[in-house]
């Protein structure tokens, strides 16, 4: 596989940012080498979008895989897209606002259409210039091809139609097969609504001049009568027919009565359930060997009311016994609405029904349907300018945008600028006199810290909120402590957040990884810790003594008030003051005995006895609380919170300076002569790190002798 060289383009430019060389972009070519530059040279590799904070619009251009990551192949696809579409880059350098549309490769299909768009919207909005767009005006234009009748999205909606039948036309479609949302909201009907609408209409109108030129063979009743007459008919066919065939079988039997054979009674009177069954089973009525059905008492009682309107509605047309109806009538009743029942069997659709048939018959002679189709297609048209809207979009949002992104992510410049954007960090943390600009929102604490312990770097936990109820924001950040002290940060400490939205959140520690963060506090990190050991041990004892002191001073006491003898172990006044006496008498000739014993050392004996303890005991400390100074990985607290980095960043104490960092205070003439000696005595600005070592180690030294000789010198004169 063929190896990519980063210095093979003589043109490609490096730098060396945060400790390794990374490709910079300063001119338009650098977009192209960005491109080309083999992966493992990009110094991230994948970042989850959430972390971002790169305008929204921008990162909606960028793909996500499923867990929610941007891939450098992601990068390097809308890198592609540009370097086709847009011939002049240079205005991406500037994150010009306008785009020129000189600018925009013709050559290319987007290009062309971005080109064409970006005309016809300046020339549509009435534009001042013609030769460059902004992202306001193609908006603008969009919003103004979105509002018209034409705007792109394949939808008509009546009201805008000028001609009234054809807007009746797209009514009726929207009422008989459903309407569509256009993009201005209102309901209308597109291409596949309106072809369904007419041929529904076409199969309805024939169907309905068939009924109006057979109206005396399909009505023989009328055309009120015989659609119930046929319903009916129909509901009873089933049970009519079989009561007739029954009839016909009694008399085949052989019997000479009517009703003389009688169904078999096989239910159980006294069981409901038993004769409800039984009249589901029965037949209409009990045959009769005249074939005619009679509407007695002894009809089947399911079906004895809807039977009797049956009766009702045939004789309301059939002159006759109204309780009585023969086989012959029901023959001729069953032939007469057979014609009637056939045709609406063939009735295409319900939902014309009701609607007015007299426009509805206008419509289907005028042109409604071709002149409707002529307007979707010139608002097929104009949908190609709607998506090409879009393409302008994209090519401005990244000509503002993307030169700082790929500053973000080929290279880390942005993050080592502090007069730049980054896309990763959150904001500026105000606390303990400090500026903190290693913010980053966490998602995961837990994760976080995992990682982040092994990065060597000082982390607060911050949780951070704004607003007031209901709308209150908050979001947890891990903010690097990289210069300065840590020593007067502790969980509860409060500051204050700013994001470069303008927003200002209120700002609590809520955990801390402790490491040091500076040359003072490496060589004095075990002084602390002895220091905290043996106050933490001496306010225990204290603690312990006290408490027995009041324990016992309140056990005499009572026992004076109580008015009880002098108890064992009680002490008095004259007593208290011997034991005074005998104690200092004690101390003084411990001091009498230590000068005496020193007497005869030299000071540079006993600070060598004191640099060996110094060595056998704080020196290990000493030499791993630098370690892990020298060895803070920038790297691991940004890949703690979920950045894939190719580079090893090492956290120098320069750069921990750009990080963390107590401001100047104003050049005020007078003022700023007063304070000038302190205004950075934290961070030691002004001094290279090595010069601050032999500084603070002499310093050390010397306050040591000087602490040494005064305490000989008492002890000298105390032994004469």
């Amino acid at each position: 596989m063929k190896k990519t060289d980063p210095t093979g383009d003589p043109n490609m430019k490096f730098r060396r940012i945060g400790g390794s060389t990374q490709l910079v972009i300063e001119s338009a070519e650098d977009f192209r080498h960005a491109y080309e530059l083999d992966p493992a040279h990009w110094t991230l590799t994948s970042i989850p979008a959430k972390n971002l904070l790169c305008p929204p619009e921008f990162l909606a251009l960028l793909p996500q895989d499923a867990s929610g990551r941007i891939h450098v192949k992601d990068v390097r696809q809308l890198l592609k897209w540009i370097l086709s579409t847009v011939g002049d880059l240079s205005d991406f350098i500037t994150a010009a606002p306008a785009l020129r549309l000189a600018a925009l490769n013709a050559d290319d299909p987007d290009g062309l259409r971005a080109k064409e768009t970006a005309e016809l919207a300046l020339k549509r909005i009435g534009a001042d210039s013609a030769s460059a767009i902004t992202f306001e005006q193609i908006n603008e234009f969009k919003t103004l091809v979105s509002s018209a009748l034409q705007n792109g999205d394949g939808v008509i909606p009546p009201e805008p139609v000028k001609d009234a039948i054809a807007a009746d036309c797209i009514r009726f479609a929207m009422a008989a097969v459903g309407s569509k949302k256009d993009v201005s909201g209102a309901d209308g009907v597109g291409a596949a609504e309106l072809d369904a609408f007419e041929a529904m209409l076409k199969a309805f109108l024939a169907w309905t001049d068939e009924g109006e030129a057979r109206a005396a063979e399909l009505f023989p009743y009328g055309k009120d009568a015989t659609p119930a007459l046929w319903a009916q008919c129909k509901a009873f066919t089933d049970d009519v027919d079989s009561y007739f065939d029954s009839c016909h079988a009694l008399v085949y039997a052989g019997a000479s009565e009517a009703g003389s054979r009688v169904p078999v009674n096989t239910f159980d009177p006294n069981d409901s359930s038993s004769v409800e069954d039984f009249f589901k089973k029965a037949p209409l009525a009990p045959a009769d060997p005249a074939c005619i059905l009679h509407l007695n008492e002894r009809v089947n009682p399911n079906r004895a009311a809807a039977l009797t309107a049956f009766f009702a509605a045939f004789r309301a047309s059939v002159p006759g016994p109204a309780d009585a109806i023969s086989e012959s009538e029901w023959i001729a009743l069953k032939a007469a609405v057979a014609p009637y029942g056939d045709w609406i069997g063939r009735k295409n659709t319900d939902k014309l029904d009701g609607l007015d048939l007299a426009r509805l018959r206008e419509v289907a002679a005028s042109n409604a349907f071709a002149d409707i189709r002529a307007i979707i297609a010139e608002d097929a048209v104009v949908s190609n300018h709607v998506t090409c809207c879009d393409i302008v979009r994209k090519v401005i949002i990244c000509q503002t945008n993307l030169r700082e992104f790929l500053n973000n992510f080929i290279n880390m410049e942005a993050l080592f600028s502090p007069d730049k954007r980054s896309f990763i960090l959150a904001g500026k943390l105000v606390m303990n006199g400090y500026n903190f600009h290693m913010c980053m929102i966490v998602h995961d604490v837990a994760a976080h810290k995992k990682i982040a312990a092994t990065s060597n770097v000082c982390v607060m936990y911050i949780n951070a909120t704004t607003g007031t109820a209901p709308a209150t924001k908050s979001m947890t950040l891990a903010v690097a402590v990289t210069a300065g002290t840590m020593r007067r940060l502790f969980i509860g400490k409060s500051g204050v957040f700013y994001t470069p939205d303008g927003l200002i959140w209120d700002a609590v520690i809520t955990d801390l990884i402790q490491q040091p963060v500076s040359l003072k506090e490496a060589i004095l990190m075990p002084f602390y810790r002895i220091g905290d050991i043996i106050q933490k041990q001496a306010e225990k004892h204290f603690a312990a003594k006290t408490d027995a002191l009041e324990a016992d001073v309140t056990k005499n006491v009572d026992a004076k008030l109580a008015g009880g003898e002098k108890k064992e172990g009680g002490i008095s006044m004259p007593m208290l003051i011997m034991g005074g006496g005998v104690g200092i008498a004690a101390l003084g000739s411990s001091f009498a005995f230590m000068a005496k014993s020193l007497q005869g050392v030299s000071v540079w004996r006993i600070l060598a006895v004191l640099l060996g303890i110094f060595i056998i005991i704080c020196a290990p400390f000493v030499i791993l609380s630098l370690l892990k100074l020298f060895r803070r990985s920038l790297t691991r607290f940004l890949e703690a919170n979920g950045c894939a980095l190719n580079r090893e960043m090492r956290l120098t104490l320069a750069l921990g300076r750009i990080f963390t960092y107590v401001p100047r205070l104003p050049k005020h003439q007078a003022f700023y002569a007063m304070n000038t000696a302190s205004a950075g005595d934290d961070l030691d600005e002004g001094r290279s790190p090595f010069v601050n070592a032999i500084y603070k180690t002499l310093l050390i030294l010397l306050v040591v002798e000087l602490i040494l000789w005064i305490l000989i010198r008492f002890f000298n004169i105390l032994g004469n």
